[in-house]
Protein backbone atom coordinates (compact mmCIF):
# COMPACT_ATOMS: atom_id res chain seq x y z
CA UNK A 1 0.00 0.00 0.00
CA UNK A 2 0.72 3.49 -0.70
CA UNK A 3 -0.19 6.03 1.48
CA UNK A 4 -0.29 9.36 -0.02
CA UNK A 5 -0.11 13.26 1.37
CA UNK A 6 -3.38 15.10 -0.32
CA UNK A 7 -4.04 18.63 0.18
CA UNK A 8 -7.59 20.04 -0.62
CA UNK A 9 -10.44 21.65 1.16
CA UNK A 10 -9.47 19.56 4.30
CA UNK A 11 -9.36 22.85 6.80
CA UNK A 12 -5.07 21.77 7.15
CA UNK A 13 -5.98 18.26 7.94
CA UNK A 14 -3.69 16.07 6.45
CA UNK A 15 -6.07 13.25 4.57
CA UNK A 16 -4.59 9.83 3.10
CA UNK A 17 -5.67 6.79 0.40
CA UNK A 18 -4.36 3.72 0.11
CA UNK A 19 -3.66 1.84 -3.49
CA UNK A 20 -6.34 -0.61 -3.86
CA UNK A 21 -6.46 -2.58 -6.76
CA UNK A 22 -5.75 -0.15 -9.27
CA UNK A 23 -7.29 2.42 -7.71
CA UNK A 24 -6.96 4.75 -4.74
CA UNK A 25 -9.76 4.64 -1.14
CA UNK A 26 -9.29 7.62 1.56
CA UNK A 27 -8.63 6.42 5.15
CA UNK A 28 -11.74 7.64 7.15
CA UNK A 29 -10.78 10.04 9.06
CA UNK A 30 -13.48 8.73 12.09
CA UNK A 31 -11.69 5.34 11.85
CA UNK A 32 -8.22 7.08 12.21
CA UNK A 33 -8.23 10.47 14.04
CA UNK A 34 -4.27 10.09 15.16
CA UNK A 35 -2.00 9.13 12.64
CA UNK A 36 1.91 9.75 11.19
CA UNK A 37 2.37 9.59 7.56
CA UNK A 38 5.72 7.98 7.37
CA UNK A 39 7.51 8.38 4.22
CA UNK A 40 11.12 6.22 2.91
CA UNK A 41 13.12 7.96 0.74
CA UNK A 42 13.51 7.95 -2.61
CA UNK A 43 15.66 4.97 -3.80
CA UNK A 44 18.33 5.32 -6.19
CA UNK A 45 17.10 4.49 -9.62
CA UNK A 46 19.04 4.09 -12.94
CA UNK A 47 19.00 7.60 -15.09
CA UNK A 48 17.76 4.52 -17.83
CA UNK A 49 15.68 2.06 -16.84
CA UNK A 50 15.68 0.17 -20.39
CA UNK A 51 19.22 0.55 -20.20
CA UNK A 52 19.49 -1.09 -17.02
CA UNK A 53 17.29 -3.92 -17.68
CA UNK A 54 19.75 -4.73 -20.74
CA UNK A 55 22.73 -4.22 -18.73
CA UNK A 56 22.03 -6.59 -16.42
CA UNK A 57 20.46 -9.67 -18.69
CA UNK A 58 23.67 -8.86 -20.47
CA UNK A 59 25.72 -9.75 -17.59
CA UNK A 60 24.09 -11.85 -15.23
CA UNK A 61 24.93 -12.90 -12.03
CA UNK A 62 27.12 -16.10 -11.60
CA UNK A 63 26.23 -17.26 -14.73
CA UNK A 64 27.61 -16.95 -18.54
CA UNK A 65 25.13 -14.94 -20.72
CA UNK A 66 22.01 -16.41 -22.58
CA UNK A 67 24.13 -15.81 -26.10
CA UNK A 68 27.06 -17.52 -24.91
CA UNK A 69 24.60 -20.52 -23.60
CA UNK A 70 23.01 -21.16 -26.70
CA UNK A 71 23.79 -22.69 -29.70
CA UNK A 72 21.81 -21.89 -33.02
CA UNK A 73 20.22 -24.69 -33.42
CA UNK A 74 18.64 -25.01 -29.84
CA UNK A 75 15.04 -25.20 -29.43
CA UNK A 76 14.02 -22.88 -26.23
CA UNK A 77 11.22 -22.54 -23.89
CA UNK A 78 11.35 -19.02 -21.72
CA UNK A 79 8.91 -19.94 -18.92
CA UNK A 80 7.17 -16.69 -17.44
CA UNK A 81 4.61 -15.43 -15.01
CA UNK A 82 1.02 -15.61 -15.22
CA UNK A 83 -1.11 -12.20 -14.58
CA UNK A 84 -1.26 -13.54 -10.64
CA UNK A 85 2.32 -12.96 -10.10
CA UNK A 86 3.54 -9.64 -11.94
CA UNK A 87 7.32 -10.03 -12.58
CA UNK A 88 7.56 -7.17 -15.40
CA UNK A 89 8.03 -9.60 -18.32
CA UNK A 90 7.02 -7.24 -20.85
CA UNK A 91 9.67 -5.06 -19.45
CA UNK A 92 12.75 -7.53 -19.44
CA UNK A 93 11.15 -9.77 -22.38
CA UNK A 94 12.69 -8.12 -25.51
CA UNK A 95 16.21 -8.09 -23.96
CA UNK A 96 16.31 -11.47 -22.82
CA UNK A 97 14.98 -12.08 -26.86
CA UNK A 98 17.67 -10.41 -28.06
CA UNK A 99 20.24 -12.39 -26.37
CA UNK A 100 18.52 -15.65 -28.30
CA UNK A 101 19.06 -13.64 -31.24
CA UNK A 102 22.68 -13.07 -30.21
CA UNK A 103 22.94 -16.49 -30.26
CA UNK A 104 21.64 -17.06 -33.47
CA UNK A 105 18.56 -19.06 -32.31
CA UNK A 106 16.01 -18.09 -34.92
CA UNK A 107 12.59 -16.73 -33.32
CA UNK A 108 10.55 -20.11 -34.74
CA UNK A 109 12.35 -21.93 -32.17
CA UNK A 110 12.04 -19.87 -29.37
CA UNK A 111 8.71 -20.55 -27.24
CA UNK A 112 6.82 -18.22 -24.85
CA UNK A 113 5.54 -20.86 -21.86
CA UNK A 114 3.23 -19.07 -19.39
CA UNK A 115 3.59 -20.57 -15.88
CA UNK A 116 0.72 -20.99 -14.64
CA UNK A 117 0.71 -23.94 -12.21
CA UNK A 118 -2.77 -25.01 -10.92
CA UNK A 119 -4.16 -21.19 -11.90
CA UNK A 120 -6.75 -20.98 -14.79
CA UNK A 121 -5.58 -20.01 -18.40
CA UNK A 122 -5.29 -16.39 -19.25
CA UNK A 123 -7.17 -14.77 -21.68
CA UNK A 124 -6.14 -12.87 -25.18
CA UNK A 125 -6.26 -9.83 -23.31
CA UNK A 126 -4.00 -10.70 -20.07
CA UNK A 127 -1.87 -12.29 -22.79
CA UNK A 128 -1.48 -9.12 -24.37
CA UNK A 129 -0.49 -7.32 -20.75
CA UNK A 130 2.18 -9.97 -19.87
CA UNK A 131 4.06 -9.94 -22.75
CA UNK A 132 3.46 -6.75 -24.14
CA UNK A 133 4.49 -6.03 -27.66
CA UNK A 134 5.73 -9.42 -28.37
CA UNK A 135 2.26 -11.24 -28.64
CA UNK A 136 1.82 -9.35 -31.96
CA UNK A 137 5.41 -10.61 -33.29
CA UNK A 138 3.97 -13.61 -34.04
CA UNK A 139 6.16 -15.67 -31.73
CA UNK A 140 4.73 -18.90 -30.37
CA UNK A 141 3.00 -18.99 -26.90
CA UNK A 142 1.82 -21.41 -24.75
CA UNK A 143 0.46 -21.84 -21.63
CA UNK A 144 1.21 -24.72 -19.14
CA UNK A 145 -1.74 -27.40 -18.76
CA UNK A 146 -1.97 -29.18 -14.93
CA UNK A 147 -4.15 -31.86 -16.21
CA UNK A 148 -2.47 -32.13 -19.91
CA UNK A 149 0.28 -34.34 -21.01
CA UNK A 150 3.49 -34.69 -18.76
CA UNK A 151 6.55 -36.23 -18.11
CA UNK A 152 7.80 -37.91 -15.05
CA UNK A 153 11.22 -36.57 -13.75
CA UNK A 154 11.45 -38.55 -10.82
CA UNK A 155 10.15 -38.64 -6.92
CA UNK A 156 12.31 -36.39 -4.81
CA UNK A 157 13.90 -37.24 -1.50
CA UNK A 158 10.67 -36.00 0.71
CA UNK A 159 8.94 -38.27 -1.59
CA UNK A 160 7.26 -35.62 -3.88
CA UNK A 161 6.58 -36.92 -7.58
CA UNK A 162 7.56 -34.02 -10.33
CA UNK A 163 5.51 -34.06 -13.19
CA UNK A 164 6.44 -31.67 -15.70
CA UNK A 165 4.49 -30.03 -18.91
CA UNK A 166 5.74 -32.40 -21.75
CA UNK A 167 5.91 -29.55 -24.31
CA UNK A 168 8.00 -27.48 -22.43
CA UNK A 169 10.28 -30.66 -21.60
CA UNK A 170 10.68 -31.30 -25.54
CA UNK A 171 12.75 -27.86 -25.62
CA UNK A 172 16.55 -28.27 -25.80
CA UNK A 173 16.85 -25.00 -23.36
CA UNK A 174 14.68 -23.85 -20.59
CA UNK A 175 15.35 -20.44 -19.50
CA UNK A 176 13.31 -19.75 -16.38
CA UNK A 177 11.87 -16.50 -15.02
CA UNK A 178 10.27 -14.70 -12.58
CA UNK A 179 10.06 -12.24 -9.64
CA UNK A 180 12.28 -13.15 -6.38
CA UNK A 181 10.46 -12.71 -3.61
CA UNK A 182 9.52 -14.18 0.13
CA UNK A 183 7.26 -17.16 -0.50
CA UNK A 184 5.76 -19.04 2.35
CA UNK A 185 6.73 -22.56 1.26
CA UNK A 186 9.27 -22.47 -1.49
CA UNK A 187 11.64 -19.93 0.67
CA UNK A 188 12.02 -17.80 -2.08
CA UNK A 189 9.87 -16.89 -5.15
CA UNK A 190 11.85 -16.84 -8.86
CA UNK A 191 12.76 -18.95 -11.39
CA UNK A 192 12.34 -22.21 -9.78
CA UNK A 193 9.19 -21.78 -8.81
CA UNK A 194 8.62 -21.46 -12.57
CA UNK A 195 9.13 -24.50 -13.20
CA UNK A 196 7.53 -26.12 -9.81
CA UNK A 197 4.62 -25.45 -9.21
CA UNK A 198 4.27 -23.05 -12.54
CA UNK A 199 4.84 -25.70 -15.32
CA UNK A 200 4.48 -29.24 -13.09
CA UNK A 201 1.10 -31.42 -13.34
CA UNK A 202 -1.32 -31.20 -10.91
CA UNK A 203 -0.43 -34.34 -8.47
CA UNK A 204 3.21 -32.37 -8.34
CA UNK A 205 1.73 -28.82 -7.73
CA UNK A 206 -0.62 -29.95 -4.90
CA UNK A 207 1.89 -32.39 -3.38
CA UNK A 208 4.40 -29.84 -3.41
CA UNK A 209 1.74 -27.11 -1.57
CA UNK A 210 0.44 -29.27 0.88
CA UNK A 211 3.88 -29.88 2.16
CA UNK A 212 3.69 -26.60 4.22
CA UNK A 213 0.76 -29.51 6.62
CA UNK A 214 3.65 -31.37 7.43
CA UNK A 215 6.18 -31.41 9.63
Amino acid sequence: MNPTRRSGDTGGKQSVSLGYGRSRLPLREEFFRNFHLLAARAPLLPPSEDTFLQQRIARPIGSLPLRRILSPGDSVAVAISDVTRYSATEKFLPHLLRETDAAGVPRKRVTLFVARGTHRALSLEELRAVTGAELASGIRIEQSDPDGDTVFAGTTSRGTPVHICRTLMEHDRIVLTGTISFHYFAGFGGGRKALVPGCAGRKTAEATHFRIFRT
